[in-house]
């Protein structure tokens, strides 16, 4: 029998990968750090399927997020690939809510004078 993750974490996975395909689009709508949506908004696509192709080969016995982090651990080529794309989805995360907050304080700055 296979390991598999359990079911709130398999939905939470995929909950992120569409809250992040909405948000890049409303980014590239609204003009705003469209240079790392582009990339974020293919990556949301490519990301899934990479993953998907890389755990089909894992051993029975360990699950989804055992055999990527042993693999990263190991130095493995395509678990550092797709790391690195995990890596550049979570880095557009931290500079969109930055931008917000930021543009968020200027409203309110604004408002009060």
């Amino acid at each position: 029998m296979w390991e598999t993750l359990l079911p709130w974490f398999t939905v939470l996975y995929f909950l992120f990968f569409l809250i992040t395909i909405v948000m890049a689009i409303w980014s590239i709508r609204r003009k705003r750090l469209e240079d790392l949506a582009y990339p974020a908004l293919a990556m949301t696509f490519i990301t899934p399927i990479a993953t998907l192709f890389y755990l089909i080969g894992r051993p029975e016995g360990s699950n989804e997020l055992e055999y990527f982090l042993q693999n990263v651990v190991k130095g493995d080529v395509m678990a550092i690939f797709v790391l690195a794309l995990y890596g550049y989805l979570i880095f557009w995360w931290v500079v969109m809510t930055m931008k917000w907050k930021s543009s968020k304080a200027v409203n309110i700055n604004k408002e009060a004078n």
